[in-house]
């Protein structure tokens, strides 16, 4: 009896263990959005998950017009969304993370949606939000994930839509928003896409994690060095290697991202670190606000989130 007594006790902690868990992994309701309401895109572009939406004309004309092929549709925007395919291949395929409109907290998105805009700062946004945005003319566009890229952006010499894309990728893990994971990573994973001479051949000078929580784009290289001391290489795979633009030059400029075999296990870890912290917070995955989702407080469990998937160093990846 006292045997039957300590299992059914297990299986109840283990049950409640659960629910709690339950409890703060919730889905984000599909609000208003606001991001277009003074702008007027007249134009789409949809390539699988993705609908880009930019104009020809007024304050957000698009930078890059010319059509080489002549079917109507400008040669960035069609570079724009085969960017962003490849990446959603080499990040979903290759590196096995689990798509944004895959997680159950943007469930409520049936699409990824990309607004061309004329950005007064910086070349790219990406928002955790699920929304439902309405033009000036009064289109309202589904429920969906967004982005926003700069009209002046040429993806033959911008990586910024993958590096945006990959932002939505971190939000479906978790909730943290510090800088140095958030830029530093998403600059890291960029490195695929550019010259092999572009890359980040200066050593980093700590491998320590909490080093890094004053940094920014900057942390790339820890990413870079950490993963590529400890963890396996992830080659591109050559149906992505074949992937080109429209002027025929290749998607992917290197063969292989060091160390990308971390990146699986370090956002599983992560996603489980998430929901401790809410359970702990006594606040759910969508109600965390923007100061608590940056405070630096949270990016030592950021660093226990990799150590805790990290290979003991005489096994580590060389």
């Amino acid at each position: 009896m006292a045997r039957l007594s300590v299992a059914a006790a297990c299986l109840l902690c283990a049950f409640t263990s659960s629910a709690r868990a339950q409890t703060v992994l919730k889905t984000e309701r599909c609000l208003s959005g606001s991001v277009i309401q003074d702008r007027l895109l007249e134009k789409e572009y949809v390539a699988g998950d993705f609908h880009l939406f930019y104009s020809l004309q007024g304050n957000d004309r698009l930078h890059h017009t010319g059509d080489s092929n002549g079917n109507g549709t400008p040669d960035s925007i069609e570079n724009m969304a085969i960017q962003l395919q490849a990446a959603q291949r080499f990040y979903s395929g290759a590196l096995g993370l689990r798509s944004p409109l895959r997680q159950k907290v943007f469930a409520n998105a049936g699409q990824i949606n990309i607004y061309v805009l004329r950005k007064d700062r910086g070349k790219g946004a990406a928002f955790d939000k699920v929304s439902r945005e309405r033009m000036a003319d009064g289109t309202t566009l589904p429920c969906a994930l967004k982005l926003i890229v700069d009209t002046s952006v040429n993806p033959l010499r911008n990586v910024t839509p993958a590096h945006e894309l990959f932002h939505l990728y971190q939000y479906g893990y978790g909730v943290f928003k510090q800088r140095w994971y958030l830029e530093g990573m998403a600059r890291w994973l960029e490195m695929p896409y550019r010259d092999s001479s572009k890359g980040m051949a200066a050593a980093a000078p700590s491998l320590n994690c909490p080093d890094y929580a004053n940094a920014s784009y900057d942390a790339a290289i820890f990413w870079h060095r950490y993963a590529q001391r400890y963890f396996a290489p992830v080659d591109v795979p050559a149906g992505l290697r074949q992937l080109t633009y429209t002027d025929g030059s290749p998607v992917f400029k290197q063969s292989a991202l060091p160390g990308g075999a971390m990146l699986a296990p370090f956002f599983d870890s992560l996603f489980r670190a998430s929901q401790q912290i809410s359970q702990q917070q006594q606040v759910a995955n969508t109600q965390w606000t923007e100061k608590m989702q940056r405070s630096p407080q949270f990016s030592q469990d950021i660093c226990d989130a990799l150590s805790a998937i990290t290979p003991q160093r005489g096994a580590a990846a060389r």
